[in-house]
Order: structure tokens, then sequence, then C-alpha cells
């Protein structure tokens, strides 16, 4: 059964942002309020979060936030946060690529609860609770049930909870046969009391998987609006959207400054590009003010922290050991997205350097493409850049996915390919492309297409200055043993004279700067990991990989 073997990639949370993608089917349901209230006992509790105001909204992009989760059933399994799964570039639930799952891959009764922060609601006319789901093997589904307690302190076996909801949404996926990125959005009033909890309850036996996101309180009586930053390169996107009681262009309009600076007044609702931003944390204050400049009473506010991040340190690599928070990902078509693991879908590759690699796998013949790409690169001042990176790509009885590469001059220009692998490759294969028309703002992609196979795996990828290839001998030198065990590593030339030595890791950082008279320099100082090895022998350099175990 191949649903299976989609455990052996582990997938972490990371933020995304696509370019390309299908639109998505939408399936909106509003939800009612069930009753009477019914009453759970829990053998684990959860610990009590300050009480919160509204609005409020949690979109697990920056993990579970202020929710909290427990183990009730057996087992260990518990909600997590993922990203990937039936998510597209236009997500349906429209916070970004993160969410909260519980997938239930265990045998044995599951039962976890997802406990929200305790709300003050008191002062809201019509609280109410929105928040989007998506069920995964549908017919399997037990129990999904959304409630609330005013009476909640830290132990979910002793407050009484309302049931919201407790049906399954309708996503017409229940046998995975015609996947689509299908999700429901339930609104409900809550009453205005002053302590009010809400609980995500999951239930099941080897049963189905349960996504929430993009989950909001707000008083519908009051006026808010939210503001949302993304970025690539040095530019940054201000969008606002989510308004309530609250007309741009008739009731006022709205006013945001970055980083302190001048006030910029916007009388639309149109994204606002923020161009030139230098490297580093940038913050951005945003908020409604009426026709005659005024912040409301009370005001609607919001301040977002960013941080603009541009390669220009080379050799620039990465060897996936921090995950994929380097790369953006883009979904092309299908549900799947790159992952990061310790191996390929039947175990028969292991990362190349280090514990992790990159990956691609899509379990259907659907062709299912998807992207990762590259931070923003300064390529100004690198002479003749070139890009080498490590991949394979085994068959699946016949079945081959496929891996080719891109790039593109600038965050808005066209991507342009430069590299294309269909056949099987079932050992690491290294591969060096040029990189033409080097600018200020270049990104590179690797672009997967699954065909079944057992999966695209990529690992230790460099952008670097091309080597120089006027001095043949220079060429020859050999770096022995690599990997090394810590202690001597050997370097031997035919050219003859004093080898000046800088050793980088895979962020750019030089971390050693020597020369020696002989052969044998001494890395028993260096952490395990992939690093980046420069020889230069009268003036004439090489740069080779070095990994250290």
């Amino acid at each position: 059964m191949k649903k299976l073997y989609l455990l052996l990639f582990f997938i972490i949370p990371i933020t995304f942002y696509g370019q390309h993608g299908p639109e998505c089917t939408h399936d909106h349901v509003r939800g009612e309020i069930l009753t009477p209230p019914t009453t759970f006992n829990a053998t684990n509790n959860a610990v009590k979060s300050s009480v919160n105001t509204i609005p409020y909204s949690n979109s697990f992009e920056n993990g579970l936030g202020d929710f909290t989760v427990l183990i009730e059933g057996e087992g260990t399994y518990n909600w997590t946060i993922m990203s990937g799964h039936f998510v597209h570039d236009d997500d349906a639930a429209a916070g970004g690529f993160n969410y909260l799952q519980h997938d239930d891959v265990q045998d044995g009764n599951q039962v976890n609860w997802a406990v929200s922060p305790t709300f003050d609601l008191s002062g809201a006319s019509v609280p109410t609770l929105t928040y989007w789901d998506h069920v995964h093997w549908a017919s399997y589904a037990v129990g999904q049930e959304v409630m609330y307690s005013t009476d909640y302190t830290n132990d979910v076996s002793s407050a009484t909870w309302t049931v919201l909801n407790n049906s399954i949404c309708d996503n017409q996926n229940s046998n995975q046969s015609n996947p689509t990125n299908a999700w429901c959005n339930y609104e409900f009033v809550l009453p205005s009391e002053a302590n009010l909890t809400l609980a995500f309850r999951y239930t099941g036996n080897f049963a189905s998987d349960w996504l929430i996101d993009d989950i909001q309180l707000v008083d519908n009586s009051a006026v808010y609006a939210n503001w949302d930053v993304s970025t690539a390169g040095t530019t940054a996107t201000l969008s606002i959207s989510d308004f309530n009681n609250f007309a741009v262009g008739t009731d006022g309009h709205w006013h945001y400054s970055v980083d302190g600076g001048d006030t910029v007044m916007v009388y639309d609702t149109n994204d606002v590009t923020i161009s030139g931003l230098s490297t580093g944390e940038h913050t951005i204050t945003a908020w409604l003010v009426d026709n005659d400049h005024n912040p409301l009473d009370p005001p609607v506010e919001e301040t977002l922290t960013f941080t603009v991040s541009v390669i220009n340190a080379y050799p620039w690599c990465d060897d996936f050991e921090s995950g994929l928070g380097n790369w953006t990902s883009s979904v092309y078509s299908g549900t799947e997205e790159w992952v990061w693991g310790s191996q390929n879908l039947n175990g028969s590759v292991y990362p190349l350097s280090g514990a992790a690699m990159a990956g691609f796998f899509s379990g259907n013949y659907n062709n299912d493409t998807a992207s990762i790409i590259s931070p923003s690169m300064d390529l100004t001042g690198v002479d003749d850049p070139q890009l080498t990176f490590n991949y394979t790509q085994v068959q699946w009885a016949g079945d081959q996915d496929q891996l080719r590469v891109f790039y593109r001059s600038s965050v808005d220009g066209d991507w342009v390919q430069i590299g294309e692998y269909t056949e099987e490759v079932t050992a690491w294969t290294e591969i060096t492309l040029d990189l033409p028309n080097p600018s200020s703002d270049y990104y590179v992609g690797f672009q997967a297409t699954s065909g079944y196979g057992y999966g695209v795996t990529l690992d230790d990828v460099c952008v670097q200055a091309a080597l120089s290839t006027n001095d043949n001998e220079l060429l020859d030198m050999m770096v022995y043993p690599n990997p090394v065990d810590g202690g001597i590593l050997t370097i031997q030339s035919p050219t003859e004279g004093m080898k000046e030595i800088e050793i980088y890791t895979v962020t750019g950082k030089k971390v050693m700067d020597t020369t020696i008279n002989g052969n044998t320099l001494d890395v028993s100082s260096f952490n395990s990991g992939f690093y980046m090895l420069k020889v230069t022998i009268n003036g004439q350099s090489k740069v080779s990989k070095l990994v250290i175990r």
C-alpha cells in the first residue's frame, strides 16, 4: 500500500509562497451551534494560556502559537504543524501554507486535544468564530469535534464542553481517487462570556486525517482589518484584507510606516510594493483612519515584523541540515510540496552529507509538479557563477520521477530552464551548470515532477565562481579522506608551493584562513557537517566540497 511509504520523509513546518498554480476548489459550509453541552473526560491536562482579547487569528505560520496540544488516548502521536498536503499557491485556507494537522497513522485509540487560549468575550456584541478544515480519508473518520468551555481552567476532564460542530468536512475526497484542494469554512456565534476556551478534539484508530487552519475570533459588530507582508529579495508586498464594518474609500482609508519612518497614505485595497529594503529585520505598522486621517477609536492597527535576506557571500551552499527554511516553495500542479528527511521512499538513498536532504514524492500518476526556489542572490561580483548540486531519482516498478533546473534574473522575471533529468539515477550524481545572465536579484529553482517513483532527492547545493581551467595540475589536486572523521586531512597537488587554505560553512561564513607548507591539515576542531575547501597555490585556486563526520 503506497500510502504508508509517506512516513519515511519527515516533514517540518515551513513558510512558503508560490508563483504559479491552479485555481483551488473551495467547499463552503456554514455550521450551526449544536446543543446540549457534552462533557468529555481526559487523562492529560493542558496549561491554560493567559486571557486574550479579540480580534484574534492563528494561521499556524509560526507553529502552534498560543495553542496547547495534549494526548488522551493510546500512543504518542499528537497534533502537529504541517505544510504541503492539499495546499496550492492559492491556498483554500488563505492564511499561508502551514496548518494544524492530526495525521492518524498509528494503530491505537487516538484521542487528542488542541486547546486555544482563553478569551474575554464579555465586551463583544457578536463574538464570532470562523475556521477552515479539510479531511483526508474522510470515510475512515470517527470523531472530530469543535467545542467551547466557559469553566475550563487547566484540566479538560473537569470542564464542561459545548459542541459547536461534529460534522465531517464534505470535500468529495473520501477514497483519494481524485484528490482536490477542498476545504470547508465554518462560522459560529459564541456567547459573550468573560472566560471562553476553544478545543478541537480528534478521535480515531488508524483513521482519517484532520487539518485545521485560519482560526479567527472577531466581534462582528466591530471594525477590524488584517494586513499581511511577503518578501522576495529586497522587495516586500503589503496586503490588506478581511474588512469588517469598514469600507476603504467611503469610511476612510489606511496608513502605514516602515521601520518607524514617514507615514504613507493608501486610498484603496491594492497590494503595496515596498522596494529597495536593506537586508535584515524590518517592521511595518499599518492602521485604519477616518476621512480626516484620524486613527479610529478604538484603534485598528497591526505591526508586522519580517526579514529581508539576500545571499552575497560565496561560495553559498545548502546541505539541508536545517530543513528547507532557506527556500520558498511553489506548487505548479497537484497537491504535494518538497519536504526534507533522512531517506527516500524505499530506503535506497540516504543523505550525501549530514543527516538530512530535500526530496519530493507524490503517491499518484497525476504528474504532480512542485519547485523549491533559492533565496535572492546578488551575483554581480561573482565571475562566471556556477551551480553545483547532487541528486537521485529511483524508479518504482518502472515509474520514473523527473527533475528540472531553472533560473530567473529578477523576482518577476521569466523562468529559464538550464537542466533536465528524466532518467533513473540510483546513486548520488553531481551536476554543475553555468548560471547565465547574473544579476543583483537572482534565483535558482529545482522543479520535480512525480511519476510515482521513489522520489527525487537533492543534497549539497552550491553556488560559486567557476573553477579555473588554466592550471591542469592544480585541478588534479586530491583531498582525502573525504568524508573525514575529524583529525587530519591530506591535500596533495602536483603544483609545488605554499598552500593557502580557506574553509567556509554552507552559509558562506569563513571558518578557517591559514597557510600550510606540507600536505596535511588538522580539522579536528570542526563540527561535523558540509564545508567548502578553497586551496590556492601560486595564485591558482580550486574549491572542493569537504564533509566532516
